[in-house]
């Protein structure tokens, strides 16, 4: 029996050299095949591909697929510059994304901001939406038409206190800018579409009125730029023109 351990001592100290390097050489395999079945993409703001990590505001992954949930799809990660979670879902492709399942989108705080489904890259169901705060937004849901257009129907909607504004596909409905820091567009639906006279307002602060009927714009106002509340009307010319103008201007009686 000691002769027996002493010779597979000496084997194992024989071929220890070369027993590190075959493992060393796995472990370089596994690492660079996880490497080459990831894509990256650099992206910005507006959704373009950039070409280096620090002049991106998101990098998106797509992963090999999670074999104990889906073979086929592969799993597709967003993350914000600081690294937050801002996309969780999944690709029937794994060269460009074309979503399959569900989707949930994240505020750069945490809290979720959509949760949504795709069917081959298209978008159906129901879409839930929420405010930077956690609270729930609105729900609408995309309907299927003999002629195959998607045609988006709203449903429910609340204020960011959880007031009810809008339940059943009836009441008022509120659309803001991506940032949640400014109303986009306000009015009222009936029967889950928007009707009568919607109020809207641009980034360039245009704001103008579009009125619906069933959903289908049937009236335009011209824009008019809304001036800021925080700029100061004044004279043309200034303070000192406003004076001379006053000075010619003010007739006191001879009394």
């Amino acid at each position: 029996m000691a002769d027996l351990l002493y010779i597979w001592a000496y084997l194992i100290a024989m071929f220890k050299p070369i027993l590190i390097t075959l493992l060393a050489f796995f472990c370089l395999n596994i690492a660079f095949a996880q490497k080459t079945d990831t894509v990256v993409y650099y992206l910005n703001t507006s959704g373009k591909t950039v070409f280096s990590k620090d002049s991106a505001d998101y990098f998106l992954l797509i992963l090999p697929p999670d074999t104990s949930v889906d073979k086929t799809l592969f799993r597709v990660n967003e993350y914000y510059k600081n690294g937050t979670p801002r996309l969780i879902g999944n690709s029937i492709t794994k060269s460009y994304v074309k979503f399959q399942g569900p989707l949930i989108t994240f505020f750069s705080n945490g809290h979720r901001m959509r949760i949504e489904n795709f069917l081959n890259g298209n978008p159906v169901g129901d879409i839930f939406e929420y405010y930077p705060n956690g609270r729930f937004y609105n729900k609408k849901s995309y309907l299927d038409t003999v002629t195959e257009e998607t045609i988006l129907q709203f449903k429910d909607c609340r204020d960011s206190t959880g007031k009810v504004l809008a339940e059943n596909g009836n009441g008022h409905w509120i659309t803001y800018n991506d940032d949640f820091t400014r109303e986009a567009a306000a009015g009222k639906i009936v029967n889950g579409f928007q009707d009568s006279v919607w109020g809207m307002n641009t980034n360039e602060n245009v704001s103008y009125s579009t009125t619906y009927k069933n959903g289908k714009i049937i009236g335009r106002s011209n824009g008019k730029i809304s001036l800021s509340v925080e700029t100061v009307p004044e004279f043309p010319g200034g303070i000192e023109a406003f004076y001379k103008f006053l000075y010619k201007n003010i007739k006191y009686p001879i009394e």
